[in-house]
C-alpha cells in the first residue's frame, strides 16, 4: 500500500477543525504555508538560524559545509552559511540534487 502525502493546506484545515487558535512553527519550508490558515488563526514562523549559529560557533569545526537537501532549501542554507561567516567561521555551501 503506497503512502499519500498530506498537503500543508489539509493539515491547516484539520488543525483549525480541532480548535487550534494559534500556530507556532520553526523554519517553515515555504512561507506561503502561513496563508493556509484562516484569519482567526495567527501563525508565527520562528527562525532557528540565530540559535544554531551560536551553537556551532561553540564547536571547534574544520572544513564546514552547509548542505541544502534540495533546491527549495538553498536560500535558508545560504542564510545559515552567511550567519556562520558573519561570526568568523568559513563555510562552503552545497546542495543535494535529487532525480526521480
Amino acid at each position: 500500500r503506497s503512502r499519500v502525502p498530506i498537503s500543508a493546506a489539509d493539515v491547516a484545515k484539520m488543525m483549525e477543525a480541532m480548535g487550534v487558535d494559534r500556530v507556532c512553527c520553526v523554519d517553515l519550508h515555504c512561507g506561503q504555508i502561513q496563508g493556509f490558515f484562516g484569519p482567526r488563526t495567527p501563525v508565527d514562523n520562528l527562525w532557528a538560524t540565530p540559535i544554531a549559529v551560536s551553537y556551532f560557533m561553540t564547536r571547534e569545526l574544520n572544513n564546514v559545509a552547509v548542505v541544502s537537501p534540495d533546491a527549495g532549501g538553498v536560500a535558508r542554507a545560504k542564510m545559515f552559511r552567511e550567519g556562520l561567516e558573519a561570526q568568523g567561521m568559513r563555510a562552503s555551501l552545497a546542495m543535494i540534487i535529487t532525480q526521480r
